[in-house]
């Protein structure tokens, strides 16, 4: 039987759902070196690996990968791969693009919403035992506003719709994206994002982590944009420069941001963000995706692409798909 190696946390979950379709192994060992070690030993007879945020599947460990031809990522982002190596190593890289699409657009509404009426600040009030300060908490409207969408993906296109039907504006900056008529007529597309940012009032972010996409919005950009402005991402943490965005919070140039990911997670006590002075901001740790229908059909797509795999049959979400012949000679190398 094909194994299944998960170099990180309890592999109980994934061993009861793949039962009798691959042989899921995991790690025991307690000190750094004793986990690496076993990474090590066991990455080398493993078949395919379920990465993760918590792994960097890098060079130094791809070298030890001799007889891997998969690597699951069971989210959306794959920036914690080096996916040109494993391509360069015929091994494919999949991904589980559409099970958090309605979660993540939902919870960016919610953010946004929570934001412009200042909602945590209310209950905050309220569990001080502080009802009077409800005469301070003055919110803005949504209805009427100007929503930037960065990035018009699967995403960004569920969080359209969503603002459109609460009466927003929508604009929308992708380089990648190629328009339809229904586009056009219902959302504005800009040529750059400096245009976007200097024309919306909220911006929310929904780009994947790359080379050209970290540190994407700096205090450059944040200048560019209106003031008292609001600032949303829930894409991944190395795209915002978090310094600026907390300068800018200070100095009100942002009236407020919301943040579901950052670049250190958890961050440490003397991250910046953890300054309790900051009232603006809204920090949630990483969860946009959790729903219970999202991991009900993570799981789903999950066993089947092992299956598939297992089957030498190309699963669904690849993100390397140019590797895809030299995947299949090393499958059938694999077999002889």
């Amino acid at each position: 039987m094909k194994k299944l190696f998960k170099p990180f946390g309890s592999i109980e979950k994934e061993a009861e759902m793949l039962r009798g379709i691959v042989d899921v192994i995991g790690i025991q060992g307690n000190s750094k070196k004793q986990k690496w070690d076993e990474i090590i030993k066991k990455l080398t007879i493993s078949n395919i690996l379920l990465a993760d945020i918590d792994i960097n599947v890098n060079e130094e460990l791809l070298s030890y990968a001799r007889s891997l031809y998969a690597i699951v990522c069971r989210s959306i982002g794959v920036d914690f791969v080096d996916v040109k190596l494993a391509s360069e190593k015929g091994i494919l890289v999949v991904n589980s693009p559409d099970f958090c699409v309605i979660s993540v657009a939902e919870f960016t509404i919610g953010l946004m919403i929570s934001l412009l009426r200042r909602i945590p600040e209310g209950i905050s009030a309220v569990s001080q035992g502080k009802w009077e300060l409800r005469t301070n908490l003055k919110g803005a409207e949504i209805t009427g506003k100007v929503l930037g969408i960065i990035g018009f993906g699967k995403i960004g296109r569920e969080v359209a719709v969503r603002a459109k039907g609460l009466g927003m504006e929508v604009i929308v900056f992708d380089p990648y994206v190629t328009t339809s008529p229904q586009d056009n007529k219902n959302y504005r597309y800009v040529d750059s994002i400096e245009m976007l940012l200097k024309q919306s009032d909220v911006v929310t972010i929904h780009t994947p982590l790359t080379a050209s996409t970290r540190g994407l919005i700096g205090m450059s950009e944040i200048s560019m944009m209106k003031d008292g402005a609001y600032l949303i991402n829930v894409a991944r943490g190395g795209i915002i420069d978090e310094m600026a965005v907390y300068e800018a919070l200070r100095s009100e140039k942002l009236a407020g941001a919301a943040l579901d990911v950052l670049t250190q997670e958890p961050p440490g006590e003397e991250h910046i963000f953890m300054n309790k002075e900051i009232n603006n901001l809204l920090i949630t740790p990483h969860i946009a995706w959790n729903t219970v229908e999202a991991s009900k059909r993570n799981k789903e797509i999950f066993i089947e692409q092992i299956s598939s795999i297992v089957n030498g049959e190309i699963p669904r979400g690849v993100v390397n798909p140019e590797v895809i012949p030299a995947w299949k000679d090393k499958l059938k190398k694999c077999k002889s």
